[in-house]
């Protein structure tokens, strides 16, 4: 039947047979091309960092305060709600269901973890929250390689970071693989012992001294003036004069019974480029 009407209607099937070349030719030239599909996972990932802390106690201090508030929000996907807890670092990702609204759902965790950060230690850092976005993936990766790492960091980190961060269409960009400045403070025990001192008396001392904090405003005319409160040592060397105790025989300073090192953080990861360190 289809042949007949075909041989007899031979004008109709071509103008048919044309229109779907013509709508194909159409699609193909219009069709979407992307490094990732659009998908969408309805998923919230909760950091938080608790300096010094054992798995253990992050997990007991940290990782449960933070899951039984979020185990309270509605639409979570069952076994949705997954944590790992390492050294320093408490991790917590919730998993919805597709009912849950993909633009609300990091404002609903940021919400209840708010409401437990002041049942949480006193020196964790605030929780970064962020949704899982596959989309948002590093579409580019750009090296830098040069004889001085820690200048090369600076360089990027002042320089070509915020001009990356600039461009239209680029979301945020990190940086791996570099070096950082770290002040290292290595105490003598034993000339802590012979001052009657501690390892605590260290700790104290700077977290007393080397604060910058606001002390309130100024009012001058109808300016405010912000004022801050700056004890931090101008230089490396600095560190040394920071009294520990008080003696008797006098004050006993920091250089005397520790070694300060302006030196660099401990690098968690390596980029080489022909066999030279990058950034």
């Amino acid at each position: 039947m289809v042949t007949e009407f075909s041989l007899r209607n031979p004008l109709v099937v071509a103008s048919v047979a044309l229109a779907l070349c013509l709508f194909g030719a159409f699609a193909y030239l219009t069709l979407g091309v992307a490094v990732t599909p659009n998908i969408n996972f309805p998923s919230v990932v909760v950091s938080t960092t608790y300096p010094g802390a054992d798995p253990a106690s992050v997990e007991a201090n940290v990782t449960k305060p933070i899951e039984d508030a979020i185990a309270a929000l509605p639409n979570i996907d069952s076994n949705g709600l997954t944590s790992i807890s390492s050294y320093s670092v408490s991790t917590v990702v919730v998993q919805f269901t597709t009912t849950a609204n993909p633009d609300l759902i990091a404002v609903d965790v940021q919400r209840v973890v708010n409401g437990v950060r002041d049942k949480l230690p006193a020196d964790v850092d605030n929780p970064s929250i962020f949704k899982i976005d596959v989309n948002a993936s590093g579409v580019a990766t750009v090296v830098f390689s040069g004889p001085s790492l820690s200048r090369l960091q600076d360089t990027v980190e002042t320089s070509l970071q915020p001009q990356f961060s600039s461009l239209p269409g680029v979301g945020a960009v990190t940086i791996s693989s570099g070096v950082t400045r770290e002040i290292h403070v290595t105490v003598d025990q034993e000339a802590l012992r012979a001052r009657g001192l501690s390892i605590n008396s260290v700790t104290n001392a700077l977290q007393a001294q080397q604060i910058e904090v606001p002390a309130g405003s100024i009012t001058e005319g109808t300016t405010d003036l912000s004022v801050y409160f700056d004890s931090l040592a101008p230089r490396v060397e600095a560190m040394g004069d920071i009294v520990l105790a008080q003696t008797p025989s006098g004050p006993v300073y920091l250089r005397d019974v520790a070694r300060v090192e302006n030196t660099f953080k401990t690098r968690a990861s390596i980029a080489k480029v022909s066999d030279d360190s990058a950034s």
